[in-house]
């Protein structure tokens, strides 16, 4: 793994952000539609604009700041599980199969960004 890997899966997540980000406006999703909105910001600001809750997550120094960066968009943009989670919502019409799609790409490209900063972080530091 290496810092090429990082930078992949940034441009998977940020791609994933702004479709699922889209839906969420359009549909009026309001807290959700805001965590998105954090997680790009984080992103686009190469992580100069922190919004995870967890800022230890990542000890200083433990990884790059392009990891570290992926890991509090990913903080931001999880709204998976427990009550009043994103996947509580439901959707009539055309829009269930979008909401669907959206929803699964963007689980994945977290679950992936999340393994591949941890993954790069720990090929760094091999402690």
């Amino acid at each position: 793994m290496s810092d090429g890997d990082l930078k992949s899966a940034g441009v998977g997540l940020r791609s994933a952000l702004a479709e699922i980000h889209a839906f969420s406006e359009k549909h009026d999703c309001g807290g959700f539609t805001a965590s998105f909105a954090r997680a790009i910001e984080t992103l686009d600001s190469g992580g100069a604009k922190r919004h995870g809750y967890h800022k230890d997550l990542i000890p200083d120094g433990a990884a790059s700041g392009l990891a570290t960066c992926l890991l509090d968009a990913c903080q931001s943009a999880w709204v998976f599980g427990g009550m009043g989670s994103w996947n509580d919502m439901s959707f009539e019409g055309v829009d269930p199969t979008e909401y669907d799609r959206v929803s699964e790409q963007l689980f994945s490209t977290l679950n992936e960004t999340i393994q591949t900063a941890a993954n790069v972080s720990c090929a760094l530091n091999p402690w």
